[in-house]
């Protein structure tokens, strides 16, 4: 698909990211100092497989004003730490060093390496697309810091006032629900099947969660060669060359190596789909396996670290990072259609919201999907940090979007309503990853924002007004 094609899908998606068209708007003197700047992970190079952490610890809040009382919780998160979603880069790894081994073309490094895939996919049999003990932990403890906030506001949930808990229909977001969820059952006995709606989206029809799928506009840009002319001169860089010849050379020996190079090679996931083709894509398969050690728990068992150099690995997850920055975040200046597919999502939001405050019927609604899920909303909402589109994704910018700091396993945006008892005035506070943060809308009291001046500014979002 050429470029006047693309442009002309996404023609109608003429709304700006936060750094695009129209400016900020900039919070008083004294709320701008108090703006909690996003945490930047410590290193480990796995990209958008970084486990969850708080960005803030909960005694670090602003103090809640004496006459705010919690009325409302609206929530989306991504899934834990999970295990690979299907037999598909391990079995291939597998599968070549099988076939190494036989031909006896690997080096002692390679059997080395042959040794811990094995472990690797003892681990990985029966896990797949299952979150990990850490995923549930990460959601359990999530639930468990609400609860110390927000106990009194939880436990008055009635079949009159109910939660409703949403996710998408993948294992991996289910069994997170179940994790957070069970952590309310098991402290308030009001939370059970009668005072909380439990609802899986079907497949193909999940509008809110999955909106990327089925997308045709945004499945055509997945496609087109528009966005990827980029990444793949990326890999075709002789330094690219060099990072991915110290992977690989090193763990066979030298016939092999000119086989896979000349493309004479191909192993295949459990599925059938070729994942091996290359020296590239090999480098790359073995990348996302030492990407989930940490999140799986398995990293005294399986060491891969040992096989990719840290250049290597600074190199990997750029790439990765390049990927999910114009596929899923903020994208090019002229794109929007990466984020702007996140709108039914954001109108949830304000209906949700907005239903509970007038009808005083619900507690909270709590949903539990996907990083293609998380990355567009943040944009969308205009999170400084998450939000910033360019026409350039630089390797030596120290400073750019990164998805170990922009949507690690466990993501989360917390909506907290409050009702000034003094006023009747709804107020709210956002929390990303558990921090306080900036909202692009006017206020004096941060990081409290006045509901009516929030819904209006997101209502103009909707109607593609602003951003």
């Amino acid at each position: 698909m050429n470029k006047i094609v693309l442009y002309a899908i996404v023609a109608a998606m003429s709304l700006q990211a936060c750094n695009k068209k129209t400016e900020r708007v900039e919070e008083t003197k004294e709320a701008t100092m108090q703006v909690s700047k996003p945490e930047v992970k410590k290193e480990g190079y796995l990209g958008s497989k970084m486990p969850y952490e708080p960005r803030q610890e909960v005694v670090d809040y602003s103090p809640i004003p004496e006459n705010f009382e919690p009325i409302f919780i609206n929530h989306v998160a991504r899934h834990g730490s999970r295990h690979l979603t299907s037999a598909k880069y391990d079995v291939a790894w597998g599968e070549m060093l099988q076939f190494a081994s036989e031909k006896d073309m690997l080096t002692d490094k390679g059997k080395q390496l042959k040794n811990d895939i094995e472990v690797f996919l003892s681990i990985e049999k029966g896990n797949y697309g299952q979150i990990s003990e850490l995923g549930k932990k990460e959601h359990q403890d999530m639930a468990k810091r609400l609860v110390d906030q927000y106990g009194d506001l939880l436990a008055s949930v009635s079949s009159d006032k109910k939660i409703v808990a949403k996710s998408t229909f993948k294992d991996r977001a289910v069994n997170s629900k179940k994790a957070f969820m069970g952590i309310l059952e098991e402290t308030f006995s009001s939370v059970n099947d009668s005072t909380v709606d439990y609802i899986v989206y079907e497949e193909n029809k999940d509008p809110e969660l999955r909106f990327f799928e089925p997308n045709e506009a945004f499945e055509a840009f997945e496609k087109a060669e528009y966005w990827a002319e980029g990444l793949d001169s990326l890999k075709n860089l002789d330094n690219a060359k060099h990072l991915t010849n110290q992977i690989i050379d090193p763990l066979f020996k030298s016939e092999f190596v000119s086989g896979l190079e000349q493309g004479e090679y191909a192993f295949k996931g459990q599925k059938g789909k070729v994942r091996i083709k290359d020296k590239s894509s090999a480098a790359q398969a073995l990348y996302k396996l030492y990407q989930i050690i940490d999140g799986i728990g398995a990293k005294e068992q399986v060491d891969l670290q040992k096989y990719l150099p840290e250049e290597a690995l600074v190199w990997n997850e750029f790439l990765g990072d390049y990927e999910s920055f114009f596929l899923e975040g903020p994208s090019y200046d002229s794109i929007d259609l990466t984020y702007t597919m996140a709108m039914p999502l954001l109108d949830s939001f304000l209906v949700t919201s907005q239903r509970a405050i007038e009808l005083k019927n619900q507690t909270a609604e709590f949903r539990f999907a996907h990083a293609e899920t998380m990355v567009p909303f943040l944009a969308l909402l205009g999170v400084k940090g998450t939000c910033e589109s360019s026409n350039e994704y630089k390797l030596e910018d120290k400073n750019r979007w990164k998805a170990s700091n922009v949507s690690p396993m466990g993501t989360n945006i917390q909506w907290i309503f409050f009702k000034d008892k003094s006023d009747g005035q709804i107020w709210l506070k956002m929390l990303y990853n558990e921090a306080e943060t900036e909202l692009p809308v006017v206020t004096n009291r941060y990081p409290f924002y006045r509901w009516e001046n929030v819904k209006a500014h997101y209502e103009k979002v909707l109607n593609k007004e602003v951003m």
